[in-house]
């Protein structure tokens, strides 16, 4: 997919690309205005049909529920794990992995020539990482058993640091993941896996692609909310 953003009068619109699309539709998130659009359509069409449904977009803007300012990453700050709020506590000066203590990470962080707060945060990402690797590794198996999907030591699963998606699957079947995903509710993620794996049987998000969905996630419309509304907090480490 190529990512585009663009200004339309006065609204900043992300334009998203797909091969695979076959029409125009307009997007409206906490994080702004998506267009995803037919790989060869041209500019001017999206602008057109955007500056026709401008009145309904400010609506729709207006409509969404305000979002608090993100706080910085630091020693005592909230962060997203597995649905939930956790704390985070810096311990300078200690060795040592990282430990989750009654709701709080304690992270140990040695003086260096990296300031204590990115030091901190990349021990953090390091562990953020290994966990939701470890996570959907576990769901991909038991949903792939469940679906009858055929995978073999040749399939990849990766995780990856997306900015606009929370995973993907190619045409060989080969799974990435946004490494995030461990921050929502663990029914979430199993949306977002099962969502992935829906794609070896339909290369698209057809009405069967929805169907393969909803037999497994019929509640899929409320992890989709969740994720629409409560994204952007995944984003403050």
């Amino acid at each position: 997919m190529k990512t585009t953003d663009i200004l339309i009068d006065d609204l900043t619109v992300t334009i998203i690309r797909s091969a695979r699309r076959r029409r125009l539709t307009l997007e409206v998130h906490p994080k702004g205005i998506r267009a995803r659009a037919p790989s060869r359509m041209p500019v001017r069409d999206i602008v057109d049909f955007v500056t026709l449904k401008r009145e309904w977009l400010h609506k729709a803007l207006r409509a969404l529920p305000e979002r608090p300012a993100d706080a910085p990453f630091a020693d005592g700050a909230t962060i997203l794990l597995n649905g939930g709020l956790v704390k985070v506590r810096f311990r300078i000066g200690q060795r040592g992995g990282i430990q989750l203590s009654d709701n709080t990470l304690l992270i140990p962080v040695l003086q260096s020539h990296l300031p204590i707060v990115e030091s901190a945060r990349n021990k953090l990402v390091k562990w953020l990482k290994q966990h939701a690797a470890l996570a959907i590794e576990q769901r991909v198996a038991h949903y792939a058993a469940q679906m009858s999907v055929q995978r073999t030591p040749c399939h990849t699963i990766k995780v990856r640091d997306y900015k606009r998606r929370w995973g993907s699957c190619d045409t060989n079947g080969n799974l990435a993941f946004n490494w995030r995903i461990i921050m929502a509710p663990p029914a979430t993620l199993d949306y977002v896996v099962v969502h992935e794996l829906a794609h070896c049987f339909e290369f698209n998000h057809s009405r069967r692609f929805w169907q393969i969905v909803e037999e497994i996630v019929p509640d899929r419309r409320a992890h989709q909310a969740w994720l629409d509304s409560h994204g952007y907090q995944m984003y403050t480490v």
